[in-house]
């Protein structure tokens, strides 16, 4: 049997999955301190989260600084966190995932997921409903990809209200 192949040309630039993984440690040979403190694998994922993101790094960054639950966050992150019961009830999802949160370049990473702003929950949840995959498999891809308080409840909303959804769920008349 034969194949086909297009080889094509991508600018390292434009190419982030590939210079991440040309950069990956080389098994035997000795880290460097920021290879030890996890600072690289977060650099590493968060390049690799962006590459199928609905939203550029620089729409991202932005969207963060104006995000005023995630500027009390960074402020937490960087001067401490006060005690579970000084922090306001619409804070607690992060609090109770403070020792996970980093922030990479600008942007938070929990666990390796792009933690999403307010004002670009809408692009994350068209992305995940491309194709139109019902609500589980939409849990399933964000559980990859991105992270915000009450992000279940956002996805099950969003499939529900898809119009294209609802009507191909609807049963066939009897005949």
């Amino acid at each position: 049997r034969s194949y086909d192949f297009k080889v094509e040309h991508i600018k390292g630039k434009d190419n982030c999955v590939a210079d991440t993984l040309s950069r990956l440690p080389l098994e035997g040979v000795e880290s460097s301190g920021l290879e030890k403190s996890g600072k690289l694998k977060g650099m590493h994922l968060l390049h690799i989260r962006l590459q199928g993101s609905p939203v550029t790094k620089r729409e991202l960054k932005d969207a963060m600084k104006e995000d005023s639950e995630l500027q009390k966050v960074r402020q937490f992150m960087e001067g401490g966190w006060p005690e579970k019961k000084d922090i306001e009830s619409r804070l607690l999802p992060y609090f109770e995932k403070r020792k996970e949160l980093s922030l990479e370049e600008g942007i938070f990473l929990w666990n390796g997921r792009i933690v999403a702003p307010k004002k670009i929950h809408v692009n994350f949840l068209e992305m995940l409903h491309s194709g139109h995959p019902g609500i589980r498999a939409m849990r399933d891809m964000a559980r990859v990809h991105v992270w915000w308080p009450r992000i279940d409840a956002e996805i099950e909303r969003f499939a529900k209200e898809c119009g294209a959804c609802q009507e191909g769920r609807q049963k066939p008349e009897e005949a």
